[in-house]
C-alpha cells in the first residue's frame, strides 16, 4: 500500500478539527500519515484548545503535529505540511471537512490505473450548519484551467486536492500572497503540469459553520488584481468568456462590501460589475436594501415618521 501524506492546516477550527484527523484514520487505505499544522496565534485559547485536542494522538504515530510560532496564514500551513510530508501521494483536508471511508482508497486506485494522471479529485457535497445538502459537485471530465477559472466551485473544496508526490515537488507550493483562493491558484499551476483526473462518486464532504470567511473589501480587491495580474495569460485564454470571468470576480466583490455595510465600496464594486455585464435582480434587490440600510438614522427616522401618520389615519377612521 502507498503512503498518502494528508495535511491538515487548522486555524480556529478546534471544535472540528477531531472528526477530520478520525476520518482519515477510520479509512479503508491505512498506510497514512496525517500531518496537523496549527496556524493559531500561540497564546490564544484557539492554540490551547488545539493542543488538548491533538494530545490524544501523541501515541499515534501516523499523525504528526506541528505548531507555527506565529499566525502565517492557510498558503503557509500548507507549505509547512509539503515541506513536512513523505507520502507518495499528498493530499490535503480543511479542518471542517472530513474524508468519506473510502476517500483515499479510490483515489490510490485510481492513480496505479491511471499512471498518465498527476492527480485526482472526487465528488464533494457541501453542507450547511445543520447537515443539509446545499451543493453538489460531481466532476464528469478532467480538470481543466478554464474550469477553474470559470468556476471557484470547481473542486468544491481545497480537501480536493490529490497529487503524486513527485507532482507537488516540481511545483512552487502555495502561493503566501493569496489570502482567499489558495487552492485554485495552486491547482491552476498544477494543471499547466499535467493531467487531473476524476471520480464522480460523492467522497468528500464540505462543511459550512454559518460565518463568512470573506476578507476585508480592500483585501478582496487586491485579491482579484493579484490573480488577473498572475494569471493574466490564463484568462486572456478564455477569449470570449473572458469578460464573464470578470464579472464573476467582481461580484464576490459586492457581496464583500454588502457584508461590510459600506455604501461607498458597494456603489464602487456595482460600477466595476456593469463594465462587464448587467447586475441581476436578486442583486439589484440587495443593493437597495444596503444602501437603504434600516440602520441608517434618516432611513429610520422616515419609517417613524410613516408609520406615525398610518396609525393616525387608521383611528380616525375608528373615530369616525
Amino acid at each position: 500500500m502507498d503512503l498518502v501524506s494528508v495535511i491538515i492546516p487548522t486555524y480556529k477550527g478546534s471544535m472540528a478539527l477531531r472528526r477530520a484527523i478520525d476520518s482519515v484514520l477510520k479509512g479503508t487505505h491505512t498506510k497514512v500519515e496525517i500531518i496537523v499544522v496549527d496556524d493559531n496565534v500561540p497564546d490564544s485559547q484557539e492554540r490551547k484548545l488545539t493542543e488538548m485536542i491533538m494530545e490524544s494522538y501523541q501515541k499515534d504515530r501516523r499523525v504528526i503535529y506541528i505548531k507555527h510560532k506565529n499566525n502565517l496564514n492557510g498558503a503557509a500551513a500548507r507549505n509547512t505540511g509539503i515541506a513536512q510530508a513523505t507520502g507518495d501521494y499528498i493530499a490535503f483536508l480543511d479542518d471542517d471537512d472530513y474524508y468519506l471511508e473510502d476517500r483515499v482508497g479510490r483515489c490510490v486506485r485510481y492513480m496505479l490505473a491511471h499512471e498518465n494522471m498527476i492527480g485526482v479529485y472526487v465528488g464533494v457535497d457541501v453542507v450547511d450548519e445543520n447537515g443539509n445538502v446545499t451543493t453538489q459537485i460531481r466532476p464528469k471530465r478532467e480538470l481543466k484551467v478554464s474550469d477553474l477559472l470559470m468556476n471557484e466551485m470547481a473542486i468544491g473544496t481545497g480537501s480536493n486536492i490529490f497529487l503524486r508526490g513527485a507532482a507537488v515537488s516540481g511545483i512552487e507550493g502555495f502561493d503566501t500572497r493569496f489570502t482567499r483562493r489558495q487552492d485554485i491558484e495552486f491547482m491552476i499551476r498544477v494543471c499547466r503540469c499535467g493531467s487531473i483526473g476524476f471520480i464522480t462518486d460523492r467522497l468528500i464532504i464540505k462543511s459550512v459553520n454559518g460565518t463568512s470567511n470573506l476578507p476585508a473589501y480592500a483585501k478582496m480587491k487586491d485579491t482579484i488584481k493579484l490573480f488577473s495580474d498572475v494569471f493574466e495569460k490564463d484568462i486572456d485564454a478564455l477569449g470570449k468568456q473572458k469578460e464573464v470571468f470578470f464579472a464573476r470576480q467582481y461580484r464576490v466583490l459586492l457581496y464583500t462590501a454588502m457584508q461590510e455595510r459600506n455604501r461607498e465600496e458597494v456603489m464602487e464594486a456595482q460600477d466595476i460589475i456593469r463594465q462587464f455585464g448587467n447586475l441581476s435582480l436578486k442583486e439589484k434587490f440587495l443593493i437597495l436594501i444596503y444602501t437603504l440600510n434600516m440602520r441608517d438614522n434618516k432611513v429610520v427616522a422616515a419609517g417613524i415618521r410613516w408609520k406615525k401618520i398610518v396609525q393616525s389615519s387608521i383611528l380616525k377612521r375608528k373615530k369616525g
